[in-house]
């Protein structure tokens, strides 16, 4: 009950560098199961949903946005090479689990865990009911698997993550509303007016 933002919990990341070789990885445990039983099809879209059984029954299902837009629906597969790295997939601002056995039955009131940031970040669900972020991470070697660097990263973050759990039919709404005020947040700054040949301009003082 309450308002949108009473339900969600803003959790702010400030940490770096990071030791060499070294991960952070965020991990939300539930109770939810989302792995693939009655579920929606692979259609992009997740407001589409179909009956019957997946050929990848019993892996956990999570959702990505597609450039911050639709959603693509995500099966992990822990029986494939390397198959902890294959099931990392990239977000621009939002991904979510949610109840999927329960989606096709009306008479149940499915639950989804959703996570916003207000930067990319790597996501995966190894495990059902858990879904994992890489916030940040600082590799000594390089695996030539890409460009012909080591991914040095050095930086200091401050990564703002909310979490808003409900259920499905409120989360929609929620989530983009919540992604809104997240990463388009008013700005405050202090001017003071100079008067110069009968012209205004304003100077900024501070941002």
């Amino acid at each position: 009950s309450g308002s949108f933002e009473s339900q969600a919990i803003e959790l702010v990341t400030d940490v770096g560098p990071l030791d060499p070789g070294s991960e952070l990885v965020a991990r939300f445990t539930t109770d939810i199961v989302n792995s693939v039983n009655a579920t929606t099809a692979s259609t992009g879209s997740a407001s589409v949903q179909a009956q019957g059984l997946s050929s990848n029954d019993g892996q956990p299902v999570l959702w990505t946005d597609d450039n911050a837009l639709e959603f693509v629906r995500r099966t992990t597969n822990l029986a494939q090479p390397e198959a902890i790295p294959s099931s990392f997939y990239p977000i621009a601002a939002a991904t979510f689990i949610r109840d999927e056995s329960a989606t096709a039955n009306s008479d149940a009131k499915p639950r989804q865990l959703t996570v916003l940031t207000d930067r990319s970040h790597g996501v995966a669900s190894l495990s059902s009911g858990e879904l994992e972020i890489m916030l940040h991470r600082r590799c000594d070697s390089n695996d030539n698997k890409g460009n012909g660097e080591n991914l040095d990263e050095t930086d200091h973050i401050s990564a703002s993550t909310f979490l808003l759990f409900d259920e499905v039919g409120n989360s929609a709404l929620n989530l983009r509303r919540l992604s809104i005020e997240q990463n388009f947040a008013p700005v405050c700054s202090d001017s003071t007016t100079v008067i110069n040949r009968n012209r205004a301009s304003l100077t900024p003082l501070s941002a």
